[in-house]
């Protein structure tokens, strides 16, 4: 997860305000280390991805269940080295039924900076 993989906070729009869902995911164009993940774990679901040639299709796997990305980033959060800030984001976040939309939205605003291409 943390080189080939994310962690962060989508937003859907809803009828009546936001809903916002963490994330955690590894991409790869390797089906073999998805399948793998995905046994692994015993979560999430694979997806693939077909590009156009000369690019290589790629694979994905996504967790987005709540209770799922909590406790898999809860244990994996010690051996993160790059994304621990992202883990912690995501784990300080109220309980959902909580309609907390500032605190949300300060946190997809830190997960964008954090997870833009070289920053750590």
């Amino acid at each position: 997860i943390d080189c080939e993989g994310w962690i962060g906070l989508m937003r859907s729009k809803g009828t009546h305000s936001p809903a916002y869902c963490g994330r955690v995911g590894v991409g790869n164009t390797k089906k073999i280390l998805i399948d793998k993940l995905a046994s692994i774990t015993g979560i999430g679901s694979c997806s693939k991805v077909a590009r156009k040639q000369p690019a290589k299709d790629m694979f994905l796997w996504n967790v987005s269940k709540r209770e799922q990305v909590d406790d898999l980033l809860f244990t994996i959060r010690p051996h993160l080295i790059l994304k621990q800030r992202q883990a912690d984001i995501l784990l300080s976040l109220p309980p959902l039924h909580e309609r907390n939309v500032t605190t949300r939205e300060s946190a997809m605003l830190q997960l964008s900076v954090l997870n833009r291409k070289g920053v750590h």
